[in-house]
């Protein structure tokens, strides 16, 4: 029986490294249903031979594209019903600046120029854009190992024509021996003269600029077997961060704190910087700082979020898995105060979950928060063991005056938990000069950290 993946719709969020579900047309009834042509060839990419379904798709599939405000560098594994710049763009004309293609030939819609005529399978393109909007894009399901891309010597904008995420070292295989440098919209590379990868996975929507000693040909590898998270991997939020995850138990935490201005869907969330503004903050805010509204600290430490922003306004959940995205990537979870308990039992040398010494205010446990914290960054020597990989920084927090308070000497965290009806929210702490874990019940309109949890 021959077996065929097909894409039905897909969000590409092109910021986003998150794995994307194939829809599995297993029967040949579905085959026929689905008007498909088959044939089979075979390519040889040196690390490995497979066999090709080259498959022409007659019904229509569609791929989301979310457009950022400013420069976006785009591209499409879909080859579009009416392949002409204009018609693809019409939905969003009225939000379209500017668009050029690698050579610079632009479509500027605004003067009813159109020297790209139409899009390319393979190309990537540049697209300015003048506030954030949405771009659905219907036609064929493009076959990657179908479609060769001509590359040029030096400079190219190439696009990512799988429908799911693969590392850049593998994607551009076909051209490892002649590849510079591989840069993304946010300036992150992968350059492998010197071991630099830090885009980590090359994602559906993005488009890339492209570095090559000479002139070559970019053959993607079929989208035979979708992506599938194993944690330890890394992941990456809409604005493109990066975040290493590890395994404790069995639960897969984030090592960093979060740090997006973007929930998952695009929308942003409001940067409130002085103390004046702060103060005026709702328990429904969604706001966020960076620590002395330094973005190097955001970097470093991650953002501070009001607990509205860290929820993006969901109801309160105690539950295993706590069901609340708000902040995190799609796949992950703001966790509970329950699973932040499970967490605690895991790591702690005396007491294990659930013993309802977790249950408890303030500061609980043996040694846990020790364990959590890393080794090093911390006050006066405060630095932990970091035995778990969990690598807890001292981020500190914002009161809800506005005031800065901490940093090198705490860490907090934000759980999705809280009592009914009230202004607090369960969190977690770490102290420089402790070494067990504090529960707390804090001011929603606090600005603190969020970990994210994967989902089960």
């Amino acid at each position: 029986m021959k077996r065929i993946y097909l894409i039905v719709t897909m969000l590409a969020l092109s910021q986003i490294c998150n794995p994307q579900l194939l829809k599995n047309f297993s029967t040949n009834d579905a085959l026929n249903s689905y008007g498909v042509e088959i044939g089979i060839i075979s390519k040889d990419l040196g690390y490995n031979t497979f066999t090709q379904t080259n498959t022409k798709i007659v019904t229509n599939q569609s791929q989301t594209l979310i457009l950022l405000s400013g420069w976006n560098l785009i591209s499409t594994y879909i080859d579009p019903i009416y392949p002409a710049v204009d018609s693809v763009f019409q939905p969003i004309l009225s939000n379209l600046l500017i668009m050029k293609d690698y050579l610079g030939q632009p479509y500027w819609p605004q003067f009813n120029v159109n020297l790209i005529g139409n899009l390319t399978i393979g190309q990537g393109y540049q697209v300015k854009m003048a506030s954030v909007d949405t771009l659905t894009i219907t036609g064929d399901l493009v076959v990657p190992e179908n479609n060769p891309v001509l590359l040029q010597i030096n400079w190219n904008i190439i696009g990512y024509l799988r429908t799911d995420p693969a590392p850049p070292d593998t994607m551009l295989y076909s051209i490892q021996s002649n590849l510079s440098i591989l840069k993304d919209n946010f300036g992150n590379v992968y350059w492998p003269q010197f071991g630099v990868n830090l885009i980590t996975e090359m994602q559906p929507g993005q488009g890339y600029q492209l570095k090559l000693f000479g002139p070559d040909t970019l053959l993607y590898p079929p989208n035979d077997v979708p992506y599938v998270f194993a944690c330890g991997d890394v992941i990456c939020d809409f604005d493109g961060n990066s975040y290493n995850t590890v395994l404790i138990g069995n639960q897969c935490w984030m090592k960093q704190n979060m740090r997006a201005s973007h929930y998952d869907d695009g929308t942003a969330l409001s940067y409130v910087a002085t103390n004046a503004d702060w103060v005026t903050l709702n328990y429904s805010s969604k706001a966020f700082c960076y620590y002395n509204n330094d973005s190097a600290n955001g970097d470093y430490y991650g953002a501070l979020y009001t607990w509205a922003a860290a929820m993006k306004g969901s109801a309160a959940s105690n539950t295993v898995p706590s069901g609340v995205q708000g902040i995190c990537p799609t796949g992950w979870h703001v966790p509970s105060d329950e699973e932040w308990r499970i967490l605690e039992g895991e790591v702690d040398s005396q007491y294990s979950y659930p013993d309802p010494i977790w249950g408890n205010v303030g500061f609980r446990g043996s040694n846990a928060g020790n364990n959590l914290k890393a080794t090093f960054g911390w006050y006066n020597n405060g630095n932990g063991s970091d035995l778990y990989g969990f690598t807890a920084l001292p981020s500190g927090h914002r009161y809800n005056t506005g005031d800065f308070q901490l940093v090198l000497n705490q860490s907090a965290w934000w759980s999705s938990h809280c009592n009914s009806g009230s202004t607090n929210a369960w969190s977690r702490e770490l102290l420089y000069n402790y070494n067990n874990i504090d529960r707390a019940n804090w001011n929603k309109r606090y600005g603190m950290a969020v970990r994210c949890l994967k989902d089960n």
